[in-house]
Parts: C-alpha cells; sequence; structure tokens
C-alpha cells in the first residue's frame, strides 16, 4: 500500500475515533443535565449516543473514564475561546461576548451544578476547577482592562469580582440573558 493511502487511512481512522469520542461525551453530557450523575451508565451513554456497549468499551473502560471524557470536551477548548474573547475591541465588548458564549453554551450548565461534578472522578473535578479558575482569570483581565481604560468602575477589584461574576453567569437561565447583562452592567458601573 504506498504511503499516502496509507496515511489518508490513518487520517480517517483517527478523525472517526475522534468524532466517536466526542459523540459520546455529548451523549453523557445531557444525561448528566436531565438526570444527574445517577442516570449515567454505560448502558444508557451508549444508546444516547447512538452506539453498541461493545463499541463503547473500545472507548473507555468504565463510566470513569466516560465522564472523564465529558471533562475533557468542557476544558478543551479555553485557549482558542480566551483569543476568541481577546479579540473583541474593547473591555465590555469582551465581557459581553464571555458572558453570552458562557449562558448559551449548553456544555456548561449542566456542569454548573455541585451534584454533577460530585458525579465526576478525581481527575474530571479537577480538569473542571481548572478550566475554572482559567474563565475566572480571562473575566479578571477584562474587568482589569476595562478598569485601566475607565470603562468600568474603578473600585472593582478584578481578582475578587472575577469569580462573583462567574458565579452568576454559569447559573444564569439561558432564557433571561438580557437580565443577566443587565445585571453585569449595573455591577461594573
Amino acid at each position: 500500500m504506498p504511503d499516502t493511502v496509507r496515511h489518508d487511512w490513518s487520517q480517517a481512522t483517527r478523525e472517526h475515533r475522534d468524532r466517536q469520542r466526542e459523540s459520546i461525551a455529548w451523549a453523557a453530557l445531557e444525561l448528566l443535565a436531565r438526570h444527574g450523575g445517577a442516570g449515567v451508565t454505560m448502558a444508557a451513554v451508549a444508546e444516547a449516543a447512538g452506539v453498541s456497549r461493545q463499541t463503547l468499551y473500545r472507548y473507555h473502560p468504565d463510566l470513569d473514564s466516560v465522564l472523564l471524557g465529558v471533562a475533557s470536551m468542557v476544558t478543551a477548548s479555553d485557549e482558542a475561546f480566551r483569543v476568541e474573547v481577546l479579540a473583541e475591541p474593547d473591555a465590555p465588548s469582551r465581557l459581553h461576548h464571555l458572558v453570552t458564549s458562557i449562558i448559551e453554551d449548553t456544555a456548561h450548565a449542566p456542569l454548573a451544578g455541585r451534584s454533577v461534578e460530585g458525579a465526576l472522578p478525581p481527575a474530571g473535578r479537577d480538569l473542571l476547577r481548572a478550566h475554572e479558575r482559567r474563565t475566572e482569570a480571562l473575566i479578571a483581565e477584562i474587568l482589569r482592562l476595562g478598569v485601566e481604560d475607565g470603562e468600568f468602575a474603578s473600585d472593582l477589584v478584578p481578582e475578587v469580582d472575577a469569580p462573583l461574576v462567574l458565579g452568576l453567569v454559569m447559573r444564569a437561565d439561558p432564557d433571561r440573558a438580557e437580565r443577566v447583562h443587565a445585571i453585569i452592567r449595573k455591577i461594573l458601573r
């Protein structure tokens, strides 16, 4: 078999496996959102992902591995998200982009609850805590830039206020996103 064909086949196989892993992680995340940790079983994940249990076990030997895959999926785009947010022209636009993205992101909503976090294996909880710290640091950076540019209230303490903003946003109802933006605007003036 020529090297180019072998390379193309290997690439296609890797891409297929990546799509399968992502499909499994999304299925498990949806189960977590609907039923909490108790509703996530290997059989339920396989059914929700549209794969056989044999295929699921090929990718994940146990439920902890599946749940670690969920946490990994949620945290995988942290740096790309940071770059995307910071590309906005000013601090208010950056904060609006960040808040809107988090509220609309279905991956964050189910993971905001402590009962769901408790369903994750320790390595998954560690990944989510690191993800939360990176998000808080991004909010603090936006707040700091906004204070420096005179766009936000000068009495803000970015490192102290960032976790408060994140807590509000993570628990926001997607149907009331504008209300969250209004509250944050009031806080930042």
